[in-house]
C-alpha cells in the first residue's frame, strides 16, 4: 500500500472485532499513512459502561493524536441500539482532548 497513492486507511477494527491495534499501526506506518477508527462498535461502544467508553476514547486519542494523523471515530459503523448521548459524549471528549 505504501508504493500507491493512498494516504490513509479506515475502519480500523480494534481485536476482538478485529486485528488492529492502532497503536502498532501508528508505529510501523503512522509516517506514511493517516489513520481513522478503531473504537470498538460493539464493547466499547454499546455494551459498555460510561467509564469504559470515556476511557477508551482517552485512550485512542492519546495513541493517535501524536504526529498528527489519526481520526477518531468507531471502527466501522455505530450500532442503532447505541444511546445517541453517547455519541454526544464522543463529540464533547474529541472536541476537549482530540485537536491538534
Amino acid at each position: 500500500m505504501s508504493k500507491t497513492a493512498v494516504d490513509g486507511i479506515d475502519t480500523l477494527d480494534p481485536p476482538p472485532l478485529g486485528t488492529v491495534y492502532i497503536e502498532d499501526a501508528k508505529s510501523k506506518y503512522g509516517e506514511r499513512f493517516f489513520f481513522k477508527g478503531n473504537l470498538d462498535t460493539v464493547n466499547e461502544m454499546l455494551n459498555a459502561d460510561d467509564q469504559t467508553f470515556e476511557r477508551a476514547v482517552k485512550e485512542r486519542i492519546e495513541i493517535g493524536k501524536p504526529g498528527s494523523g489519526y481520526i477518531l471515530s468507531s471502527a466501522c459503523s455505530v450500532a442503532p441500539d447505541v444511546n445517541p448521548e453517547r455519541l454526544k459524549r464522543l463529540a464533547v471528549l474529541t472536541t476537549q482532548l482530540g485537536k491538534y
